[in-house]
């Protein structure tokens, strides 16, 4: 099972890269105006554009004078472009596959969610105090242990109190849930058209917008909950993980500084 699921990460990825490299190049025809070799309008979309006396771009397409509300899903043309048809494909690919990276973590979000909420099994962190140890917070897992919070354990989420861990599985079940609402949407409203017009780019897109927003309002709440909890413990050592990232560009930005200080003064 291991090998299976190392096999489908690591093909995963070597997709991701590939669509990517298409999603990039059509970017350079599709809003660069760049001549990729994938600009050529078919002759259908040409004529259309003439009698309705329409000029197109790299990212129009013809629209009938008269259309009314939803009128993308009766149209005539779904493409104009080889840049609009690949760009259309590899958006729908990488929804595909950011489902297989959706789609592992949900045993997880539903039972913390099922723990947090419904489980007669749930009881809250306790706080006891050791002469030698000090300040002891103790969390209990889906079967009612006891577990003891430490720096070198990989425990702390059941040391948060109830009402982070209730907002964090709601938002992480939603994450994935919004997820394939939008992967819904995508075979409801497949072609580059439909995805570029009302109603399909604004399904597409609002179920899009929650999941990555549930995504990182939950990893934000974790963190912060996870950094109160440590400096309870007196765990100062350990910073929060936004912080060190920001440490290190910081560190960073101060060294390409300094270096072109220093090449500006030994060019001067």
């Amino acid at each position: 099972m291991l090998r299976i699921t190392l096999a489908l990460s690591i093909l995963t990825i070597i997709c991701v890269i590939g669509w990517g490299c298409v999603i990039a190049w059509t970017i350079l025809g599709l809003f660069l105006r760049v001549d990729n070799g994938w600009n050529r309008f078919l002759p259908e979309c040409v004529a259309l554009a003439s009698q309705w006396n329409q000029t197109l771009s790299p990212t129009y397409l013809p629209k009938p004078p008269n259309a009314a509300w939803g009128w993308s899903r009766k149209a005539e043309i779904e493409y104009c472009t080889s840049n609009q048809l690949y760009f259309n494909m590899a958006i729908k690919a990488f929804v595909v596959l950011f489902s297989y990276i959706n789609f592992l973590p949900i045993p997880w979000s539903l039972a913390i969610l099922h723990h947090s909420w419904c489980s007669n099994r749930f009881r809250e962190p306790e706080y006891r105090r050791d002469p030698d140890e000090g300040l002891q917070i103790i969390g209990f897992d889906f079967y009612g242990v006891e577990i003891v919070h430490t720096a070198e354990n990989e425990s702390i989420w059941f040391c948060l109190p109830r009402a982070k861990r209730r907002l964090i599985a709601l938002l992480l079940n939603g994450a994935w849930a919004f997820h394939f609402a939008c992967l819904a949407m995508h075979f409801v409203y497949q072609s580059y058209l439909e995805g570029q017009t009302w109603p399909g780019a604004f399904w597409q897109n609002i179920f899009f917008l929650l999941s990555i927003g549930s995504q990182m309002g939950a990893y934000q709440v974790q963190d912060r909950a996870e950094a109160q909890l440590r400096k309870l413990a007196g765990e100062m050592g350990r910073e929060r993980r936004f912080t060190r990232i920001y440490q290190r560009c910081k560190c960073s930005l101060r060294g390409l500084t300094g270096a072109a200080s220093r090449i500006k003064l030994i060019v001067s």
